[in-house]
């Protein structure tokens, strides 16, 4: 069986919906590649094409093109929920247009088979084909559970990373990280991504100005996203996520790539992270804004850290991707 992945972008969607599992396939003797230009890919003998969230124009037409021709398995893959983004995430809303909407759920019904990340989103999925829809979770590698971040040892280190499409999940713990970080004395902040804690920033959400912010570190994305786990120095990783439909269908990934690097996790009691963390084991589990002080308070104590941190880690290591990798090759396989 010769597998195609059909890449969208290089986002960390690629990174862990094709790269990493075709890649393991790959070293497991499966004829798996991957690429995002169709035109320079030879397509002959390919027996299953796996197109990550086709929406656009073109590749619309070539997916309902092949589709008519029947002459192999075309998968739809899709880790978001695309049907039901949040009013408040402006640049996907301006880049799946109506007709864009329109294409993705005709290009999901005429797909032999679609892959999901998680339960909840398969349920959503399966409201627009008749293919069966397999939950294929996001997976590690080995060697991030190995890794031993480089931490600072003068203060605390509390970190989050996100995109713009993050902002609203942000607002949810900005106020009360900054106020942890003002009254605690030998903590920090450190971000990725968008720089959410800029002095002077307007909301994207409620327009209002944010004071300044104080003992803060911002680093921009790694174009590499193996990069990027290299550069986390967390003691304590946040993972705030607003509660809302779209929001639902969401993986846990974040707290398994803090898992996978020991760092324990403070999380948001909504969407995908009460099936992953152990409240009071693996990390915090937060219901309320005054909860996030609390369980940062607490994971002051490095000890407490350490505990959590291994715990999380045993945790992460049921996730390899090294032993799941199999399963994208068996979905495939039992639906052609």
């Amino acid at each position: 069986m010769k597998i195609f992945g059909w890449q969208v972008d290089h986002s960390g969607c690629f990174h862990y919906r094709l790269r990493l599992p075709f890649d393991q396939l790959r070293a497991q003797g499966h004829d798996a590649f991957y690429g995002a230009d169709l035109a320079r890919v030879d397509l002959d003998g390919v027996d299953v094409v796996v197109g990550q969230r086709v929406t656009l124009p073109g590749p619309s037409r070539w997916w309902q093109a092949e589709a008519r021709r029947g002459n192999r398995l075309l998968v739809y893959e899709t880790d978001d929920d695309l049907a039901h983004i949040d009013p408040g995430n402006t640049a996907a809303l301006a880049f799946l247009a109506p007709d864009l909407q329109a294409n993705y759920r005709r290009n999901l019904a005429v797909a032999g088979l679609v892959t999901v990340s998680t339960d909840h989103l398969a349920e959503v999925i399966s409201e627009f084909t008749t293919a069966p829809v397999v939950v294929l979770p996001n997976r590690i590698p080995r060697w991030l559970t190995e890794h031993e971040p480089t931490r600072r040892t003068d203060v605390v280190t509390v970190g989050w990373a996100g995109s713009t499409s993050h902002a609203v999940d942000w607002e949810e713990v900005s106020g009360a990280v900054r106020r942890f970080v003002l009254r605690n004395p030998g903590t920090e902040l450190h971000t990725f991504g968008m720089h959410h804690t800029a002095a002077g920033r307007r909301s994207q959400v409620h327009g209002a100005t944010h004071a300044a912010w104080v003992n803060t570190r911002h680093s921009p994305w790694e174009k590499n996203l193996n990069s990027f786990f290299r550069a986390l120095d967390f003691h304590v990783g946040l993972a705030p996520l607003r509660p809302s439909v779209f929001n639902r269908s969401k993986s846990a990934v974040k707290a398994l790539e803090y898992a996978a690097l020991g760092i324990p996790v403070v999380a948001s009691n909504t969407g995908p992270y009460p099936g992953f963390v152990r409240d009071g084991e693996t990390g915090y589990l937060v219901d309320r804004p005054h909860e996030w002080d609390g369980a940062l308070r607490a994971l002051l104590f490095e000890s407490l850290r350490a505990e959590m941190g291994a715990a999380a880690r045993a945790e992460a290591k049921k996730h390899l991707v090294e032993d799941h990798a199999r399963d994208w090759a068996d979905a495939y396989e039992k639906a052609r």
